[in-house]
């Protein structure tokens, strides 16, 4: 039977019982074929960088392809951004296995999932275009930059602007309450 949505109804309204199932049985697949294998090796090879380039075991890169491929990397994004919408109930209790698969290897979907969900609910049509869809069909991964690893990790103590540039562009300034003189610009 084909339900005519009223245009503001939420994305997750016409997900069934079958499918968020479904979904949840892909999610403990992947996890298990994916993620777990390479658990213990990651660990103990951690990534390196030597000033151009990071290096991460293959297996990390094969994992998150699987990821995206199967749609995880949109699923909690909103389908006006081109993600799936699903409710984060569903997608936190399919992360879950992720999570217990290999944690190291899930922080880096988790970091991306983060950054295209504040692009596409706060950036403009072009930023999500540019970078939330290569984002979800994993061609871009997110990151997170601490800039002061000698001070802790406390980010309720940063303070940032970002002040746009005639270019398009933005120069970010920063600074963590009581760390004198550290100033990112």
């Amino acid at each position: 039977m084909d339900v005519a949505l009223a245009p503001d109804a939420p994305d997750w309204i016409s997900l069934s019982r079958e499918t968020v199932d479904a979904v949840l049985d892909l999610a403990e697949d992947l996890a298990t074929a994916a993620f777990a294998p390479h658990n213990r090796t990651a660990d103990l090879n951690e990534p390196t960088f030597d000033g151009c380039a990071v290096t991460v075991l293959p297996e990390i890169g094969l994992a998150l392809e699987k990821f995206a491929d199967a749609g995880f990397l949109a699923a909690p994004l909103p389908r006006k951004a081109g993600g799936l919408g699903m409710p984060s109930s569903v997608f936190n209790a399919c992360m879950s296995w992720f999570y217990a698969a290999n944690t190291g290897t899930s922080g880096y979907a988790l970091l991306t999932l983060a950054a295209g969900n504040l692009l596409a609910h706060h950036g403009s049509p072009e930023m999500v275009e540019s970078y939330v869809k290569p984002m979800m069909a994993g061609r871009f991964f997110g990151t997170m930059a601490l800039s002061e690893p000698h001070a802790g990790s406390n980010l309720a103590d940063i303070t940032t602007r970002a002040e746009p540039q005639s270019d398009g562009t933005y120069r970010i300034f920063g600074r963590k309450s009581g760390s004198p003189g550290v100033t990112t610009s």
